[in-house]
This record gives C-alpha cells, sequence and structure tokens, in this order.
C-alpha cells in the first residue's frame, strides 16, 4: 500500500490525500455507485416468487426448449464481446 501511495503521487503528480479526504471519496462513492456488497443486495427477477412457480411448473419438454435457447442467447451475447 506504501509503494502503491507513493507511486501514484510521483507518476501522476497528484497530491497525497488525507485519512477524512479519503473518507468523504468513500462515503461520496457509495451514494453515487451502491453499497458495494453492504447489506442487503436486490434480489434478480427471476428469485421472485413468481418465476419460481412457473419453472417449477414446468414440463421437461419446456426445461429442456428453455435451456436451448438460454445457450443459445449466451452464445450470443459471448460472439459480441
Amino acid at each position: 500500500m506504501l509503494l502503491w501511495n507513493n507511486i501514484v503521487t510521483v507518476v501522476f503528480s497528484i497530491k497525497a490525500i488525507g485519512y477524512l479526504q479519503a473518507l468523504g471519496l468513500f462515503v461520496l462513492s457509495r451514494i453515487l455507485f451502491g453499497n458495494f456488497g453492504f447489506g442487503n443486495k436486490p434480489k434478480p427477477p427471476f428469485a421472485k416468487q413468481f418465476f419460481k412457480e412457473k419453472l417449477m411448473n414446468l414440463t421437461n419438454e419446456e426445461k429442456s426448449t428453455m435451456m436451448e435457447e438460454w445457450k443459445k442467447r449466451t452464445c450470443i451475447n459471448e460472439e459480441k464481446k
């Protein structure tokens, strides 16, 4: 950490910040970008009860069709990257 602090201040010609300034940046970033894993995380839509019930009532054919579609969509997304 000391090495990082010394290199960054020299390379980018910036002034080192103090503890209170670092704390202020941390609080500001939490306000702007979210909670960084502290507290309750929002659940994805498929984790809600409606989707759980819907997925539990699928037939084997519907499950296999859904899995094939899911794989096809993930392959398309990977090709775009």
